[in-house]
């Protein structure tokens, strides 16, 4: 069965490109095979797929008998260069000049902790930056910060990671 291959497939080449232009080397504290890791040669199946194809029929059925295994392994591979706790950047009292606050969160966010404010800006592709407000655990989720930063009392100023980001959007998903 072959269905979803072409998704999977640009998926795994869509994470490599990503995770190579944030400089992540996927795999780098795995050991894997002498072929690489598991996105490297996701990554790199279809042009594998297309040469097997024509040349060696056992051999390309082989491939396609353990692409989901392979895809699976990737799934987890990207799934593990995704870590919540440090996808941020802050500089405390900080705040924003001029923000505009995201579509999706126009009044903010209540009693939530920094890692939380960090979270909610990184799950959403409009947002840029995030102030948060550690006495009241406010947080305001930010599409545009503005003008000039200020410094104030009470204030953390964050920013996600490109990585995080681009983590977010191209995790391999097993259902897809």
């Amino acid at each position: 069965d072959v269905s979803g291959f072409r998704g999977k497939l640009d998926r795994g080449v869509y994470a490599k490109r990503n995770l190579d232009e944030t400089r992540v080397t996927p795999g780098e504290n795995q050991v894997d095979s002498q072929y690489g890791s598991p996105i490297l040669r996701v990554a790199s199946m279809a042009d594998t797929f297309s040469y097997y194809a024509g040349k060696d029929a056992a051999m390309f059925g082989s491939l396609v008998a353990s692409f989901n295994e392979l895809y699976a392994n990737a799934t987890k591979e990207a799934a593990a260069q995704v870590n919540p706790a440090k996808t941020c950047t802050a500089t405390m009292d900080t705040d924003a000049g001029e923000p505009i606050r995201t579509a999706k969160y126009p009044n903010g966010l209540s009693n939530v902790d920094q890692d939380g404010c960090c979270n909610a800006c990184s799950s959403d592709p409009t947002c840029t930056a995030w102030v948060w407000q550690p006495s009241a655990k406010n947080c305001w989720p930010l599409a545009v910060a503005g003008g000039v930063n200020m410094q104030t009392a009470d204030r953390v100023l964050g920013t996600p990671t490109s990585f995080t980001r681009e983590a977010y959007s191209l995790q391999l998903y097993q259902s897809a």
